[in-house]
């Protein structure tokens, strides 16, 4: 990615989204073995803003045709709900 394609865009979404993208190569098998793929013919920083250029392309999607993320992991989305659910109780007793 060239200084020019990166001075266009939103610093601030480009942070979060690589953010989001370290996240998902290490828990979301789908983006592991993307980033893994293109690590191995570029440098790890240019493989990691690759994650997150595909998940803004699976997002752009989702909202396009208004499905859910098919690659979750059912089992993280239930535990997170749940811990979710437990700290909102525990804000509305106090």
């Amino acid at each position: 990615m060239t200084l020019a394609m990166r001075a266009r865009g939103n610093k601030r979404v480009s942070g979060l989204m690589t953010q989001c993208a370290h996240n998902a190569r290490q828990h979301d098998p789908r983006f592991k073995r993307f980033y893994d793929r293109y690590s191995n013919r570029s440098s790890k920083g240019k493989a990691l803003v690759a994650v997150a250029h595909e998940m803004i392309r699976i997002v752009y999607f989702m909202l396009k045709n208004n499905e859910p993320y098919r690659g979750q992991n059912i089992e993280m989305t239930t535990r997170k709900l749940k811990s979710m659910k437990y700290r909102a109780s525990i804000g509305l007793q106090n």
